[in-house]
This record gives C-alpha cells, sequence and structure tokens, in this order.
C-alpha cells in the first residue's frame, strides 16, 4: 500500500517570494505554525501552502485550506451543496475518542461515525451524522506540530481541512498559481513557507507595524 503521499514539487522561500514581490503585499514569518494557529484560533480561513505537494485528491497537509470547526462561515470559502461537506484532520491518537469504530485514515479517504455527544463540535461538517476524516500523526511533518498546537491552544484536536483551490479547479501547484487564484479564493490569509499574504486590513493580535518591517529589513 501506499504509505507516503508527498511527492510533488517544492518551493524555496526565495521562489514563493519571487512569485509575490510585485503582485501580492507580504510579510516575511518565523514561525508558519504559530502564525496559522494564531489566525485559526481568531476564527480565520487560511491558506497553507507548505513543502512538497501531496499526491492525489485530497488535500494532506501542504496545498489545504485551513479552518477552526468554531469559524462561523465555512460556505463562504467555497460553495459546497450541502452533499459534499468539509472533512477534517484530527490528530491520530483523539480520533477514537470523536468517531465510532475510528481507523487510520492518513489520506482522508474514510467518512466515520461521529459520535452523538461530539456531533455539535461538528457543525456543517456533517453530512447524516457522518464526517470524513485524516488522521494525522508525527510521520505528516506539515500538518501535526500546526494540529498539536491547535489542541493545546484550543482543546480542539480537529481542524477542519480543504484543498487549496477555488472549487471546480485543480489543486494549486505553484505560488505564482496562488497568486492568480488569490480572488478566488476568499481566505484571511495565506501562510506559503515563511511568508504571509494578509487580506487588506487583516492585522495579526500580537503583531505590530514595527515587527513586520523589521522582519522585513532581514
Amino acid at each position: 500500500g501506499m504509505t507516503y503521499a508527498f511527492w510533488g514539487t517544492e518551493y524555496s522561500d526565495s521562489e514563493i517570494r519571487h512569485a509575490f514581490e510585485s503582485r501580492v503585499a507580504f510579510d516575511a514569518i518565523t514561525s508558519p505554525v504559530q502564525v496559522a494557529v494564531d489566525l485559526l484560533e481568531q476564527g480565520k480561513a487560511i491558506g497553507w501552502f507548505q513543502g512538497r505537494m501531496e499526491f492525489g485528491p485530497r488535500s494532506l497537509g501542504s496545498r489545504c485550506i485551513l479552518m477552526s470547526p468554531a469559524a462561523a462561515n465555512l460556505a463562504r470559502v467555497k460553495k459546497r451543496d450541502y452533499l459534499k461537506p468539509f472533512g477534517v484532520s484530527i490528530l491520530a491518537d483523539r480520533v477514537g475518542a470523536y468517531f465510532l469504530e475510528a481507523q487510520s485514515s492518513p489520506y482522508m479517504s474514510f467518512m466515520g461515525q461521529v459520535r452523538s455527544d461530539r456531533r455539535s463540535e461538528f457543525e456543517n461538517l456533517l453530512l447524516n451524522d457522518y464526517c470524513r476524516y485524516q488522521t494525522v500523526d508525527s510521520d505528516n511533518l506539515l500538518l501535526y506540530p500546526l494540529l498539536k498546537a491547535f489542541h493545546e491552544r484550543t482543546g480542539v484536536p480537529f481542524i477542519v481541512n480543504t484543498s487549496l483551490n477555488p472549487e471546480g479547479f485543480p489543486i494549486i501547484e505553484s505560488p505564482r498559481q496562488l497568486v492568480d487564484d488569490l480572488e478566488e479564493l476568499n481566505l484571511d490569509a495565506v501562510v506559503a513557507g515563511n511568508s504571509m499574504i494578509r487580506r487588506p486590513g487583516l492585522f495579526l493580535e500580537g503583531y505590530s507595524m514595527e515587527q513586520v518591517e523589521a522582519s522585513k529589513g532581514k
């Protein structure tokens, strides 16, 4: 069986910044995970563009749109009908607490029945009490640290994860394509390598303009 999905292209920070430079404002960041968790905790919808692209039709950790399950309006990111609800990425060691007959699902291949006492936490994600899920353990170098940090911060061991593409288009492969599709994506921010694009006016609490300018000077 397949044991690893990250076979695709990878872009260096300089390649990412080169693609962004003339077209979109961005900030240099030192901890993509920390910034992503801050944004998710504030209910923001974020693009997560990291490392080698995954193989196959699902976002598994490197080309994702991520949201907190508590974020109010999932539909603004992709106009899904109710038959195609979003999936979640969940810490592998917590999956049994949320799903009946939980199994290992590193490629987001399975629908699971959510335990009845947990269903309120899966608002907008359920289809007849079922939800598609990806189990994430330390083998997933990109998503595991983010999920772990989100769980420590919020007590919730899962996040909404859908592929980084406008509805009906292929998963975004390159930083240039990311900028091309940015308007269609309707995200609050994108964390790409060690750079962040923010929707105009979105400013992270705890980040001052001086810090951002100072990091650009490095």
